[in-house]
Parts: C-alpha cells; structure tokens; sequence
C-alpha cells in the first residue's frame, strides 16, 4: 500500500507573529496523578490548536492508557511546554509513551501493535506560538531518538508532528537517516452545513435510495418502526465502566456474531469505551466555557415492534459527529441496507443539530462494502502511519517493512 519510503519534504515551519524567542519551560509527566491534573489545561490548548478534538482529548487518551499501559508494559511520557513566565500558559503536548519492548515512541492511542484505533493524532500546539514549541520538541524528541524509534500512527496530512519531526537536530547521539511512511489510510466526512436534502440530492441514484429513499418502503411494510437516540452517561465519574454502555453490549454482540462471528468490540475494547464514556463527564465540566471541545457519546437505536434491528454508536464532539460502531440485523428485510438507511437519521441529525460535519472514520468494513464510504462521503482526508528512525536502525527498519510487505503480496 506505501512505498519503501518518503521522499515527500514535511512542511517547514511557516513564519509567525509570535514573540521573538519565547522562553518557555518543559515538563515530562510520567505519573496517572499528574495524568489527570492536566485535565483542565489540556482542554484549553486543545481548544486553541487545530487538532481533532475526540481522539486527541483528553478523556479519550486517558482512557486508552488506563485500558492499555499496564498489559503493553508501557511507560508513560508526556511532554509538555509552558510559557516561562507568570501566567505559566500550557502552550504545546506532546502526548507520547514509550514501549520498552518495540523500543519505540508511540502517540497514545497508536502504538505499532494493534489496539482500539484512534485516527488523526497530532502534537497539540497553540498557534500563537508555532514555531518556538515545535523547536522546543524537535530538542526533546531527538535527545529520545538516539536510543528508540518514533512511530506516528494515523496523523493528518501537514500535522504538527511532521514539522517536529522535520526539525529533529542533527548531532552524534541522534542522527535521523529516514522517514519511513507504513500505511496510507483515509478518513471519510460528510458536509452537513448545506442541509440534509440538498446532502441527500447529491448523492448517487443506489446510495440515496439505500440510505433515503427506502425510508417509505420501511414505513409501509414495517409501520410503527422509529428511531431514537440516547446520550451516554458515566457510572460516577471516577473512570469505572459505564453500565450505560454495558446494557447494549448483548445487542451489538447478536449483531456482530451474525456479521463477523466475533463478539462486539472484545473486552480490552468494551472496557475502553465504557471508561471514555465515564471520564467525558468530568471532561465536559472542565469544557464548560468551550463547547468547541465538550463530548457527548450517543447511541442511536431503530426499534421495530419493541425489537432492536439496527444500532449506531455516535461521538459528538464540537461541530462534528463521529460513527464509531454499527450493527444491524442483516436478516431483517433483503430489500433493506439497514445500517445505510440508519446511517441516513444520524447524518439528518447531525444537519438539524447545525454540526459541520459527520466522519465515517478510516478503514472499511468487509470487502464487498469497501467502497460504502466512498459513495456516501462528500470528502476525504488522507492520514497516514510512519516510522522515523536514526542510524542504523533505519536499515532495519526498512528491511522488516519491506518483507511485512512482500508477505501481505504473497497473501493476496
């Protein structure tokens, strides 16, 4: 899917207005206690960067490593930069940890082994003072780099990490021979601010009857079939498992036994979800005052005759809306793409809420569904997962990059 290896330069840092060399001062959190007292600060500096607001939030990175450090043996290391002076401003993040075993610096939330994926990470930086954080980074970063990797998973094309990465200094301990791009993916939207008919009209003739169009047959042949969202809520705010979530884990298990024959999610996966729903409560009190990065996890349920035939598990963040989960039950009526038709209600939700946009996400599903992303989004963003490694690690790097690939050929 990638090629051996990049070539394509890393945007340079633009110039800005920000105050000639800003001193700033660097703190490296290791602890879950210092974890969560970061809290208030980060959802300001998330607020004032461009970042994704769900998945570089805190309540969602938070969860990730209560579920993840202990059973991927990971050390925690966030960096972060504060103005040096008497307002003690936080002005850049660099949520990282360190995998004693891969030997390499990972975002939380992308580690190179496979866990709840989390898509368009990025170092969080105000703009205001661009320039003179990421230098601050690139220093710490390359001060790591000379006995460890670093590994991007999922970042957005000119993302603050690439122009960190590009300004990596150059000295004996840390001398960066290659950027080594691993995967290509993309990310699927669809814009709601004209409307939901003037979205729906644009659609193609199969895609608008399957998500639009069927609505009518639905109602005369199944009457009484309605569709209903319910906001997600915590148990008590301390990152114990939402019994909200819990109580439609047997319904998206029925769903995802008849599709996948695999249980919905997995535990390690349930546990996390649940604990991001929990923690969005204390998150959102820090949120108060910027809406633009409060959370709201909902469900949407389509219910026929008090049966559940179709489920939708939604994250509203700001002026987007997030498809994280579906299941639907695929024997329900042949004539029926129930999960497309349901999809339908969301995005007129999303548009009658006045969002911006909603985000299929990455990925697809089974391959001959592969492209219902592409036929229902209005526009894409390409994201990406890299390696950058100094020395002769690169080699390597390289090597086992390019024989994963040949065995993925092989495969095929």
């Amino acid at each position: 899917m990638s090629g051996t290896g990049d070539s394509t330069p890393v945007p340079r840092l633009k110039s800005t207005s920000e105050p000639a060399q800003q001193a700033l001062k660097l703190k490296v959190i290791t602890t879950e206690v210092d974890f969560d007292q970061l809290a208030a600060d980060w959802a300001n500096l998330l607020h004032r960067s461009s970042c994704d607001a769900l998945f570089n939030s805190w309540p969602w990175q938070r969860a990730w490593w209560q579920v993840w450090s202990q059973k991927l043996d990971l050390q925690l290391h966030l960096v972060a930069t504060y103005l040096d002076d008497d307002t003690e401003r936080l002005v850049g993040l660099l949520p990282i940890c360190f995998s004693p075993r891969d030997k390499v610096y990972a975002f939380l939330g992308a580690l190179p082994r496979a866990t709840f994926r989390s898509e368009l990470l990025d170092a969080l930086i105000d703009p205001d003072y661009e320039a003179t954080v990421a230098a601050r980074l690139s220093t710490h970063l390359g001060g790591l780099m000379a006995s460890a990797d670093f590994f991007a998973g999922d970042v957005p094309r000119h993302a603050s990490i690439g122009k960190i990465l590009k300004g990596l200094p150059v000295s004996s301990g840390a001398m960066v021979l290659g950027h080594l791009t691993m995967t290509e993916d993309t990310v699927y939207e669809v814009d709601c601010q004209g409307g939901f008919m003037a979205y729906v009209s644009g659609l193609g003739k199969n895609s608008r009857l399957k998500l639009f169009n069927r609505r009518s047959y639905l109602q005369q042949h199944y009457p009484g079939t309605s569709v209903h969202e319910r906001e997600l809520v915590g148990s008590e705010g301390d990152g114990a498992a939402s019994s909200e979530f819990l109580a439609f884990q047997p319904e998206f298990d029925r769903f995802h036994q008849l599709r996948w024959n695999k249980p919905f999610l997995g535990q390690d996966g349930l546990s996390f979800q649940s604990r991001f729903i929990d923690l969005c409560q204390r998150w959102n009190g820090f949120c108060a005052d910027i809406p633009a990065v409060g959370v709201k996890p909902v469900v949407s349920v389509m219910t026929h005759q008090e049966r559940t035939i179709s489920l939708l598990y939604d994250v509203v963040v700001g002026d987007t809306r997030y498809n994280m989960q579906m299941g639907f039950a695929e024997d329900f009526d042949k004539k029926l793409s129930l999960g497309t038709l349901h999809l339908g209600y969301a995005i007129e939700a999303a548009c009658e809420a006045g969002l911006r946009q909603y985000s299929f996400l990455a990925g697809s599903g089974r391959l001959a569904e592969a492209s219902y992303k592409t036929h229902l989004a209005t526009h894409t963003r390409p994201i990406s997962s890299s390696c950058t490694a100094a020395k002769h690690r690169f080699i390597r790097l390289a090597a086992r990059d390019l024989a994963r690939r040949i065995y993925q050929s092989i495969r095929r």
